[in-house]
């Protein structure tokens, strides 16, 4: 299975809203970020139309301040317990007390955990969320939990998440083309049930954008057992202004690679082309859609390909 990560932002929301050709199969995990009503209308939809999720109650990041868990957690309440995970992320300064806090709000809800650069042991951890059974999911964000304190938790399943996104200084520092991440390939063989990744969007939460001197436009693509992204820029100079004169360089240049090649017949890579053919200028928010959309569904292809099922 597959458990991206995303900010509560409109374009990652919208992107499972629309994302009708998403499974059950994949399940994102959302940080909130602000919580507001039009976001949490865009989660119902999404619920209407198929979708299922995590959202983390104890958020690091907002707009301006993270939401308050007891606010998260309303909302939690609010939405179908089939559909909607609650989730906790144990990182640097998450304290024994708001464990427990989690477990007794959601003693009763199949409980999904995300585990970042923590230092508590596997006791501490049994001790803690022994309540919650074997039904939680466990997140391990590579790299900063060792997986033998994760294996040895009683759960549902175990899901190793890591970064394949290479972002640069510069929109002008991408090469064409870059190596993604191949744990779509290689999760079960370290004994996961599942693996996630921060899409085509760094693990570094921006309250937002500045200008842009350069516009870059990404693409993953599966190659070999592997995944690659592939990264179109707009022409030199790399001035601010005429954005749409930039916008309409780097799509074109996206539509001539795609058009000779199999596997881009996706919703995002179809935003893309009718952009293209309007000569129309989407904005920034569109194109982050399509891309995190056509990174979906071509990991669901491959996990459907490969004959996976639900784990839950």
């Amino acid at each position: 299975m597959y458990f991206p990560y995303l900010r509560e932002k409109q374009e990652e929301l919208l992107s499972v809203r629309d994302g009708g050709f998403l499974s059950d199969l994949t399940i994102p995990i959302f940080e909130p970020i602000t919580l507001s009503d039009t976001n949490q209308t865009r989660m119902e939809h999404a619920i209407q139309n198929g979708r299922r999720f995590a959202i983390i109650v104890n958020s690091a990041h907002g707009k301006p301040q993270p939401p308050r868990p007891n606010e998260a957690a309303h909302v939690v309440h609010a939405l179908p317990p089939d559909r909607v995970l609650p989730a906790l992320e144990i990182r640097p300064g998450t304290r024994i007390a708001q464990i427990a806090w989690f477990v007794g709000e959601f003693l009763d809800r199949r409980c999904l955990v995300v585990h970042r650069n923590h230092q508590y042991t596997s006791t501490e951890l049994i001790q803690q969320l022994e309540p919650l059974g074997e039904s939680v999911i466990h997140v391990t964000i590579d790299g900063g939990v060792p997986e033998e304190v994760v294996r040895q938790l009683p759960a549902q399943a175990r899901v190793l998440l890591r970064g394949g996104f290479k972002h640069q200084p510069t929109n002008a520092d991408y090469q064409e083309q870059s190596h993604f991440d191949d744990l779509l390939y290689t999760f079960q063989n370290r004994g996961f049930d599942g693996f996630g990744d921060f899409t085509t969007v760094r693990d570094q939460f921006q309250a937002g954008g500045g200008a842009a001197h350069t516009i870059a436009l990404h693409l993953t693509e599966v190659a070999g057992g592997r995944i690659l992204a592939n990264h179109f820029i707009s022409h030199p100079p790399h001035i601010r202004g005429n954005n749409r004169r930039k916008y309409l360089e780097a799509v074109e240049r996206l539509v001539e690679y795609v058009s000779e090649r199999p596997g881009f017949d996706t919703v995002g890579v179809a935003g893309f082309r009718d952009s293209w053919e309007t000569r129309s200028n989407p904005g920034f928010g569109k194109p982050k859609r399509w891309s995190i959309q056509h990174h979906f569904e071509i990991i669901e292809r491959e996990l459907s390909r490969r004959g996976e099922t639900p784990i839950m």
